[in-house]
Parts: C-alpha cells; sequence; structure tokens
C-alpha cells in the first residue's frame, strides 16, 4: 500500500547539512538558486510505492509527477483496451506536463517495478511557478520536445516490418544520441521487447542473430558495441 508524506524531506550530508529535495534530482529545476528550489520543494506531495502498486491511473487529478528514487513502467492504453509499453522512468525523469494545460489524462498508466518514492506537484500550483519563472517554461518546452521526439522514434520501429530491423534502428539510433559505437541500454531486455513490440523469445533470438552477424554486439551487463557500418545506413524517424 503506498503511503502519502508532505515535504517530508531526508538530510543529505554532502549538502553541508541542507535538507535532500526530490526537485534537486529534476533537470528542469536543477539550475533553480537554491531558494527557488526549496519554494518549488514545499508545493511536494511525497508518495512510497511497492513494486507492482499503481502509481498513476487514467482519469487521475493532473499533476506533475517525479520519479525521487525506484523504477517505474509507462504503460498507455491503447483502442483495443490493451496496455502499451512506452518507456521507463527513474530516479530524476518526470511526466505529466501534457496534462498540465488542460490535457487529461485518458490513457496512461504509471506502475512502480520496484521499492519507488514519488514526489508530484498539483497542476495549479505549477501554473504559478510557470508565471514567476520563465525560464522554467522555456525548459518545460525543451523537455517536452525531447519527450515527443522519443515518441516519434518508437512509431518509427514499429512501423518496421521484420524484428530484426528494429533491433538495428534502435541500437543506431543509441549509438547517435550518446555519440558512441559503445552504447549503454537502459531497458531490461523483457522491457526493450515490448518497447519494439515483439515478444521476449523472439528478441532473444533476433539479439543473438544480430551478436553472429557483428551488428551488435553484447560487452556486458546491458552494454553494447554498435557496429559502425549501421549506424550511418538506418535513418533516424526524427532529427535528433
Amino acid at each position: 500500500m503506498n503511503t502519502e508524506t508532505d515535504h517530508d524531506h531526508a538530510h543529505d550530508p554532502g549538502q553541508a547539512g541542507r535538507p535532500h529535495l526530490c526537485v534537486q534530482l529534476v533537470p528542469l529545476f536543477k539550475q533553480l538558486p537554491w531558494e527557488d528550489q526549496e519554494r518549488i520543494e514545499n508545493l511536494v506531495h511525497r508518495r512510497h510505492f511497492a513494486k507492482g502498486e499503481v502509481v498513476l491511473r487514467p482519469g487521475c487529478p493532473s499533476q506533475l509527477v517525479i520519479v525521487e528514487h525506484g523504477r517505474v513502467h509507462i504503460n498507455r492504453l491503447n483502442s483495443d483496451g490493451a496496455t502499451e509499453f512506452q518507456g521507463v522512468m527513474e530516479g530524476g525523469d518526470f511526466t505529466g506536463q501534457d496534462w498540465l494545460f488542460g490535457h487529461r489524462n485518458e490513457d496512461i498508466f504509471l506502475e512502480a517495478r520496484s521499492d519507488t518514492v514519488v514526489c508530484t506537484i498539483p497542476a495549479d500550483a505549477f501554473h504559478q511557478l510557470l508565471v514567476s519563472q520563465s525560464e522554467l517554461a522555456y525548459q518545460l518546452l525543451r523537455f517536452t520536445l525531447d519527450r515527443d521526439d522519443r515518441l516519434q522514434r518508437q512509431i518509427h520501429y514499429l512501423t518496421l516490418p521484420r524484428v530484426e530491423d528494429r533491433i538495428r534502428a534502435y541500437f543506431a539510433d543509441l549509438g547517435r544520441q550518446e555519440r558512441s559505437s559503445r552504447v549503454h541500454l537502459s531497458f531490461s531486455l523483457a522491457e526493450l521487447a515490448s518497447y519494439l513490440g515483439t515478444s521476449p523469445e523472439t528478441l532473444s533470438r533476433k539479439m543473438g542473430q544480430a551478436q553472429q552477424e557483428g551488428s551488435v554486439l553484447k560487452l556486458g551487463h546491458q552494454w553494447y558495441q554498435v557496429n559502425p557500418r549501421i549506424l550511418p545506413s538506418l535513418r533516424p524517424a526524427t532529427s535528433l
């Protein structure tokens, strides 16, 4: 069962006695002066969720949702009533910016995949922040555009008919983003299978084939070497 506390700040000895703030984890807020971060933190509601609990469901009040620590799956309810895996949120990640501007959450579920602490800021309180912090509005737009770009790339992968092409396209994009042929996979293989619209068994088999042909080589736990020859051969869905 989830529990909720308001402004329950843990002290961080590495910050000269200052309390740890949830908002410090978020790139959107971390560049703000300490006094502004404290003011924003006073708006935060902190909740604890056990693995498997639903963090947010369609119809919940509009709010910004920040993962303080833990792991949260983003799932979208499609028109057939089935859920589609769309990504993972970990410490410092946030979502809900669309719901802050009048859009109602009609299809997104957030589910804790480990013991998780989530911080939320109600929409009306966040609106006041945007009025007083013009730089915050600009940064929020940037993060929203980045999020939309990631969604467009996933749509691009799912339009590819063959799973092996989705794998190559995904790892080629990952190499471009990290500007390196050596890349880190933030998903588990089961999560990647859902993200690419296939089964874990099929993904495992196709990843084995990619290893044999030398296009994507496993280096260690979640580290892969992308063959440079596939980097220029597959265009991303949108420019990075």
